[in-house]
C-alpha cells in the first residue's frame, strides 16, 4: 500500500514550476513498427525499437492486427530524466484495439482505460535519459477502408505531463501529441531542439538564453534583449555620496546609472534614505554599558 500511495502522487502531481526541468519540449509520438500482432509474444516493449523520431511512421493501411508504439520524444541536446509519465487515447469507432502493454514499472489507469478518451499514468523505477523512451504498445486493427484515426491526447484529468526524478519531482507538459492514420497521413511531432531568446529577472535586466537556462521569466524563441523588453521595477532609489538623497527612478538606473541602492519604496515620501543618527562614543563606554 505504501509503494502505491508513493507512485500514486507522483503520477497525481500536476503542479508546475517556474523553471523548465529536464524533459522540457518533449512530445508523444506513435509509431506503426509494420509487426504483425500474435498472442504467442507476451510483451512487445523493445521487439522493433524505433532509432530517431524522424523515422517514425504514422499511417497503417494494413487492415490487419499490427503493433504500434507509443514513445517520449524530447529535442537533440536535452538531457531527459524521465521518471512518470500521464497522457490518453483517442481513436475513432471502427479502430479496435486487441491488447496492449506498458514498458514501465508500475501504472494507474482510469476505470475504463484503454476506452477512447481514457488515461494512464505510469513510472519507471529508475529515470530514463535517451531521446527516445518507449512508453506503450498497443495492437489492433480498423475495420474498412474509411479514413480513421488513434491518437495520444491529454490525460482527462491529469493532462499530458512528464515528470523527473527530483524530490519534489520537477513536471513539464508535454509539447505536443501524435496520431496514427489508417488510410490516412497521421501526424508525427518530433521535438525540435530548443531556440534561445529574451530571459527576464525580477529587477528587468535581460538575458538571451536558452528556456532550460532561463533563472526567471522566458518571454519566447527568438525575442531578442536590444532594445529590453523586461518588465523593471520602479520605485525609490537612495543615491549621492552618503545614500542619503531619494530619487523615483527605476532599478536598472537606480543601480547602474546612479550607483545607488535600491529601496524599492513606492515613493520618496516620507523619505527613506535618511539616514540613521549614529552617536559618538569611546570602546570603553561602550564596555561600561555591559558590565
Amino acid at each position: 500500500m505504501k509503494k502505491f500511495l508513493l507512485v500514486a502522487a507522483a503520477l497525481l502531481l500536476v503542479a508546475g514550476t517556474a523553471f523548465a526541468g529536464p524533459n522540457a519540449n518533449g512530445t508523444l509520438i506513435l509509431h506503426n513498427t509494420g509487426v504483425e500482432y500474435t498472442s504467442d509474444i507476451e510483451n512487445y516493449c523493445g521487439f522493433a525499437p524505433l532509432g530517431l523520431c524522424d523515422d517514425a511512421v504514422v499511417r497503417d493501411d494494413s487492415g490487419i492486427k499490427t503493433v504500434w508504439s507509443a514513445y517520449a520524444a524530447f529535442p537533440g541536446g536535452s538531457s531527459p530524466r524521465l521518471k512518470a509519465v500521464t497522457f490518453g487515447v483517442e481513436y475513432d469507432a471502427y479502430v479496435y484495439l486487441s491488447a496492449l502493454g506498458k514498458c514501465g514499472d508500475f501504472e494507474v489507469t482510469t476505470s475504463n482505460w484503454p476506452a477512447s478518451g481514457e488515461g494512464t499514468g505510469m513510472t519507471f523505477n529508475e529515470a530514463q535519459t535517451t531521446l527516445l523512451v518507449e512508453l506503450y504498445w498497443f495492437a489492433g486493427y480498423a475495420y474498412g477502408t474509411d479514413a480513421q484515426h488513434l491518437a495520444l491526447i491529454p490525460h482527462p484529468t491529469q493532462g499530458g505531463t512528464f515528470a523527473d526524478d527530483s524530490v519534489p519531482a520537477i513536471v513539464d507538459d508535454v509539447l505536443d501529441f501524435g496520431m496514427l492514420g489508417f488510410y490516412q497521413d497521421g501526424y508525427l511531432p518530433c521535438p525540435a531542439a530548443p531556440e534561445p531568446g529574451a530571459c527576464c529577472d525580477e529587477f528587468g535586466y535581460c538575458t538571451f538564453v536558452l528556456p532550460d537556462e532561463c533563472q526567471g521569466e522566458f518571454l519566447g524563441a527568438g525575442i531578442a534583449c536590444d532594445p529590453n523588453p523586461c518588465d523593471i521595477p520602479f520605485g525609490a532609489c537612495c543615491t549621492g555620496a552618503n545614500y542619503d538623497i531619494c530619487i523615483v527612478t527605476d532599478y536598472i538606473t537606480c543601480v547602474d546609472v546612479e550607483m545607488g541602492q535600491w529601496n524599492g519604496a513606492d515613493s520618496c515620501d516620507p523619505d527613506p534614505c535618511i539616514p540613521i543618527p549614529v552617536e559618538e562614543s569611546s570602546w570603553g563606554s561602550i564596555k561600561a554599558n555591559y558590565r
